[in-house]
């Protein structure tokens, strides 16, 4: 999945492990992914005002224009490995 870095929030180290992935229905190699808890939880305060725009937008549009989101964990090396599907 391509996801833009400049999106991120600058340093927030709980939330770093995680991230929750938006998928685009047409092309799922494309979407959005946001820092997350373990549980999902992500918090918009911490998001640039583009990303938090991003996030409203896809969670509004699952369904329609997204799948519904996977909460990722994310490993050193930059793999990631599925931990669950969100609710």
């Amino acid at each position: 999945m391509a996801v833009r870095a400049d999106l991120w929030p600058l340093h927030d180290p709980p939330r770093d492990r995680y991230e929750l992935r938006f998928s685009r229905l047409s092309n799922p190699c494309h979407g959005y992914a946001f820092p997350c808890d373990s549980t999902g939880r992500v918090e918009p305060v911490q998001l640039s005002e583009k990303a938090r725009a991003n996030y409203f937008r896809a969670r509004s549009t699952v369904g329609s224009e997204f799948s519904t989101p996977v909460i990722h964990r994310r490993q050193h090396c930059g793999d990631t490995v599925i931990v669950h599907h969100a609710e």
